[in-house]
């Protein structure tokens, strides 16, 4: 099964404390990258996991064509969307965030 993977980067005030922080809550939102993921079964926690290693350490054919783009790694307050859903990286976990907001935080779609 095909996935579609978008990677939107926060570039807001303190987006390092979360997508949701109690400093500045007012996520910037790029989306830099985009591509299709085969996975044998959509087990979205697995993927935002693999999403998380190959966008900071991975080696992988898509952890190349993000280097390319001089991109900085995933971190805190970064998003990251599944198929339909979102999900905000966040210090130990991902926390799903709504269409509106994701929708709302997007400044520029880049990928």
């Amino acid at each position: 099964m095909k996935v579609t993977i978008k990677i939107y980067l926060n570039d807001g005030e303190d987006h390092f404390y979360g997508f949701r922080n109690k400093f500045a809550n007012n996520p910037e939102l790029t989306m830099v990258h985009a591509f299709e993921l085969e996975t044998p079964v959509p087990n979205v926690h697995a993927v935002l996991q693999w999403c998380f290693v190959e966008f900071n350490i991975g080696s992988g054919e898509h952890a190349k064509a993000y280097r390319e783009k001089m991109l900085r790694s995933l971190s805190v307050g970064d998003v990251v969307t599944v198929g339909e859903s979102a999900w905000a990286c966040e210090s130990v976990s991902w926390v799903p965030i709504t269409t509106e907001e994701l929708n709302n935080a997007i400044i520029w779609q880049d990928a």
